[in-house]
């Protein structure tokens, strides 16, 4: 089973754009997937969610499909960032979904596969 992080933006970004986030990552993944969070997002999600502003209807989105996926929340006092970071450097296995140009780049020069979104209606490997 391949194990997939899930960043924050990622999450608003596929809800944003209506990505059926369980059927595409089986499609371009070929395989089972376990999908892994840290905490951190849900607080962000949920802090987006609150703000009021273009972001929060994707923001609820994201959270009402957390909360069906069956996603695994890991507990940790790390920004988010830096614990994928961390994640990988640990289990270079992992495939991190994320649209964070910078995240991505770290993620690349630790040979990391990551998984972005294409063209506001599919996800591919950058």
């Amino acid at each position: 089973m391949k194990r997939v992080v899930l960043d924050t933006n990622f999450l608003v970004s596929a809800a944003k754009y209506r990505i059926p986030l369980k059927a595409e990552i089986g499609r371009v993944l070929g395989a089972p997937s376990e999908l892994f969070l840290s905490e951190k997002v849900i607080e962000e999600l949920s802090q987006i969610a609150s703000a009021k502003k273009k972001d929060s209807p994707a923001a609820h989105a994201a959270l009402d499909f957390l909360a069906d996926s069956g996603a695994r929340i890991v507990p940790t006092s790390q920004p988010v960032d830096p614990w994928i970071l961390e994640s990988a450097a640990r289990d270079r296995e992992i495939i991190v979904a994320t649209n964070d140009r910078e995240l991505c780049l770290k993620l690349r020069h630790l040979k990391v596969r990551v998984l972005t979104i294409k063209g506001k209606s599919k996800l591919g490997f950058m």
